[in-house]
């Protein structure tokens, strides 16, 4: 960002000669070919991915919210062509705000006439109502909150919190009026969030800008705004390896971006680690550049599925030349040149469901489940009501995992799989948000995410629409099915030794035979193998076994390391990593696994397996599997660095773990005589969403707390 700011004109400057000269023939109405309909989020999404290592979708900004095309309206006077991408800002100064509909309105009809749509969101500080970007008092840039406002911020109730709760309900009617013109939004907050040139960045870490980007993620989808595309976006600054520690998790992000102002076009490390973020499964993208790629970056870097230059400098690059010879590369998409899919962009099965029976599916406070005014329009909440027999609360729970109502499904919002996301009727489309397992203990797991559905907060007001929530044990997650059909139903039986396609809950035994199955050449993460840290044999490797996890089979040495004291000679006082509060970990307390602490080569990507490359943290939750027995561990300590190489040391093993998750698997457990030589297969969550909080107390509780979730969400990332 910085490399904008001694440039950066007012946002509220009238409109430029060029942009007046253009600008009255920009807007034509979209012809037939180019126009884009309603649809939702997860469509452009998949389009996007669709696209990933073939084409690219061009872009412009235009920062200027009472000229909202100024920019689009130039890049086209010098290609003579309309980018398929047109972003804006949502505002921050005196001058912004008043013109906010103004942007919006052009939002609109950007769509319409088939452009995506990218909103960015500078922001004061939270208790500064207006500012100006880089002068004046309290300027975004070099604005900043101390350590105890940081920590205010995050606290729901707080004064900060509120302030910044109160910024974003003014931003909540303009993203209602896309959401009901149809509009989905690429939205891109507390961008840069790796580089602390303004108050939301340089944190990194569970409790830093990631979870500020948690926050706004779930507060936007509490008020019903299931229109958004969520951006995640780091700068090339710093350590390419080290943007991963401010990723807020799969279960925020829909697309991964960069914005190289440092180096111009991203290097080689920066294209590798945004597509590892990415687990080469979510989109990437170039949100702000200071020039068009060349067809060489393109070629060379080919997951890129848009770019976005950065409004005036489309003059100050004085690069016409390059600029209209990107526009005309054949693999840029233009305006006019794609189209997104509608309604999940699969045909509505014609023939009825597989039936497993028909009735009310009621709560425990006896309220029922009801499409809200028996509609049948796509979007239409599912709610909780008083029971009436009605045709809006019978529901036919179908063999094949489907929910279904007046014709339609239970479907949850925006293929999303986030804590509280929204459920809502809509055409049966045969995708994995629209499927579900009846469990015979009352619940009903989303075989999307995992989750169950929910009663917000338990409660019994007619009209509260359901959503999905964290599998626990309120009675608001229990639900009986008068109908006597259960549809596919699991529990906690040994069955099949291989992962069913349908939904969970799994077994371990399901689970590990997956993890197994997918161990295969084509999903190995690295290219020289790692050392069984018990019998020094160069023969394990790691595979990617589902997007974000990644598993490895070895032997197991005995961590004794830590604030537990312990006889073994070569005990330590410190683990790398600590708990909660600040402590060291206790080996006979947490069970916790270990990996290398660099890269053995010093290159990058890393030809072992380096756990920062990954997205791979401190307390990272991991399943550890050994001979029928799976417990939960968390990534507690590190091998020593590559400078060290007495045979017993070395970054490269694979094969550690504490005392504690010995003991809990069966493994002898002491320091000196412990251990197994293999049999152990470890599978590590990646991601901000799996790392495990708490203090060397209840870190082992919380750990084993997350085993069924994880066999559940790996198990069915494997099985479908």
């Amino acid at each position: 960002m910085t490399r904008r700011n001694s440039s950066r004109r007012s946002i509220v400057a009238g409109l430029g000669v060029l942009g007046v000269a253009v600008a009255a023939g920009l807007m034509a109405p979209a012809s037939n070919a180019s126009a884009f309909a309603a649809t939702s989020p997860a469509n452009v999404v998949a389009f996007l991915t669709s696209i990933t290592g073939g084409k690219i979708v061009s872009g412009v900004h235009n920062k200027g919210l009472n000229n909202p095309t100024e920019y689009t309206a130039e890049m086209q006077s010098i290609t003579g062509k309309t980018p398929g991408l047109w972003g804006s800002e949502l505002g921050f100064s005196a001058g912004d705000i008043p013109n906010r509909q103004k942007m919006i309105n052009q939002a609109k009809a950007q769509w319409s006439a088939g452009s995506l749509v990218a909103l960015t969101w500078h922001q004061c500080r939270p208790d500064v109502a207006t500012c100006e970007f880089d002068t004046g008092d309290n300027p975004i840039v070099g604005s900043e909150l101390s350590d105890a406002e940081w920590s205010s911020l995050l606290t729901d109730g707080s004064s900060l919190n509120n302030a910044y709760k109160a910024k974003m309900d003014q931003l909540v009617p303009f993203f209602q009026q896309l959401k009901d013109a149809g509009v989905p939004v690429l939205f891109r907050p507390l961008h840069e969030m790796n580089d602390g040139w303004a108050w939301w960045g340089g944190r990194s870490g569970s409790g830093g800008s990631a979870k500020l980007y948690q926050l706004t993620h779930d507060y936007f989808l509490s008020k019903g705004l299931t229109n958004i595309a969520w951006v995640w976006n780091v700068k090339d600054t710093g350590s390419a390896s080290g943007a991963a520690a401010y990723y807020p998790g799969d279960n925020y992000v829909d697309v991964v971006t960069l914005d190289p102002w440092n180096n111009n076009f991203p290097t080689s490390a920066w294209y590798s680690a945004i597509v590892n973020i990415a687990h080469g499964v979510k989109p990437i993208a170039l949100a702000e550049l200071g020039n068009t790629p060349s067809a060489a970056t393109l070629a060379s870097q080919p997951n890129w599925t848009y770019f976005m230059i950065w409004s005036e400098y489309i003059a100050q690059c004085g690069c016409n030349s390059t600029i209209r010879s990107t526009f005309s590369n054949a693999r840029v998409l233009n305006q006019g040149d794609f189209t997104i899919a509608t309604d999940g962009g699969t045909t509505p099965p014609t023939s009825p469901p597989p039936t497993g029976g028909t009735g009310s599916i009621k709560s425990s406070s006896g309220k029922c489940v009801e499409v809200a005014g028996a509609s049948t329009t796509n979007g239409t909440a599912v709610q909780i009501n008083d029971c009436n027999g009605g045709p809006a609360q019978s529901w036919t729970v179908g063999t094949d995992g489907t929910i279904r109502a007046l014709g339609k499904c239970l479907d949850v919002t925006g293929q999303y799989t986030a804590n509280g996301t929204k459920i809502q009727l809509w055409d049966c489309n045969r995708q994995t948000n629209q499927k579900w397992t009846v469990r015979p203990d009352g619940h009903i797991i989303s075989a999307a995410s995992g989750r169950a559905l929910d009663v917000p907060a338990g409660s019994t007001t007619n009209g509260t629409q359901l959503q999905i929530w964290d599998v626990n044990t309120n009675a608001w997650q229990k639900w009986t099915l008068s109908g006597g059909g259960s549809g596919p139903t699991t529990g906690p039986t040994t069955g099949p030794t291989t992962p069913p396609t349908g939904p969970g809950p799994y077994t371990p035994a399901q689970v590990l035979s997956g993890i197994q199955r997918n161990m295969t050449a084509a999903r190995q993460v690295n290219s020289k193998p790692h050392i069984n840290t018990m019998t020094r044999a160069r023969n394990v490797n790691v595979y990617q076994v589902a997007s974000g996890v990644y598993a490895y089979t070895s032997g197991m040495a005995i961590d004794t390391d830590g604030s537990d004291p312990d006889p073994d000679p070569d005990h330590q006082g410190e683990t790398t990593f600590r708990d909660s509060n600040g402590q060291s970990l206790g080996a006979h307390h947490v069970p916790f696994y270990v990996l290398g602490d660099d890269c053995w080569d010093r290159v990058s990507p890393c030809p072992h397996f380096f756990y920062e490359e990954h997205g791979i943290s401190g307390r990272q939750f991991a399943l550890a599997f050994y001979q029928g027995k799976v417990i939960g561990a968390i990534f507690g300590d590190t091998q020593t660095a590559n400078d060290q190489t007495t045979s017993d040391n070395d970054s490269r093993e694979l094969g550690e773990a504490s005392v504690k998750a010995a003991s809990l698997l069966g493994i002898p457990s002491s320091g000196t005589s412990g251990g197994v030589d293999n049999g152990v297969t470890v599978a590590i969550f990646s991601g901000s969403s799996w790392i495990v909080n708490g203090t060397n107390a209840d870190l082992n509780a919380n750990a084993q707390a997350m085993v069924q979730k994880a066999l559940n969400s790996l198990g069915a990332g494997m099985g479908r």
